[in-house]
């Protein structure tokens, strides 16, 4: 692989560790403080995520690569737990992103439960679509 692609590889790879951590932090920072679970910091892993996609889609990493990418599995999975319990939650059962985070029941919704789901199964979605695309996607050299 060229130095170049490489670079972008370990690019996406990056990106996609600085994604996940944002996602903690993100979900974590939430105080729900008169009622607004302030969740919109998952844009920035919604665009750290397409950066990483689009760097790991452009670098062509061989399938070894992917090995890296072990250690932040988990907190993907907890990125998915998260995006779901919202998706669920607020959609299906009415209820505020403070009371499905929290775990409280009668707290007010903070008007932007919409846009915290978007964005959190739009980031949770594309991660891992994207990432098995490019693991799966992949055609093989002919022999």
């Amino acid at each position: 692989m060229p130095a170049s692609r490489s670079l972008f590889s370990a690019t996406g790879f990056v990106l996609v560790y600085l994604g996940a951590v944002n996602a903690i932090f993100a979900a974590g920072t939430g105080t729900c403080t008169q009622g607004a679970a302030d969740l919109r910091g998952g844009i920035i892993s919604l665009v750290a995520y397409s950066m990483a996609l689009g760097c790991i889609s452009y670098g062509k990493p061989e399938r070894w690569w992917f090995v890296l990418l072990v250690p932040v599995l988990p907190v993907l999975a907890w990125q998915s737990w998260i995006s779901q319990r919202l998706f669920f939650g607020y959609l299906v059962q009415g209820r505020s992103a403070c009371d499905i985070l929290n775990g409280t029941n009668g707290q007010m919704m903070d008007g932007g439960e919409t846009v915290d789901v978007i964005i959190w199964v739009s980031m949770t979605l594309g991660i891992w679509f994207g990432l098995a695309l490019n693991f799966w996607g992949r055609k093989r050299p002919a022999l």
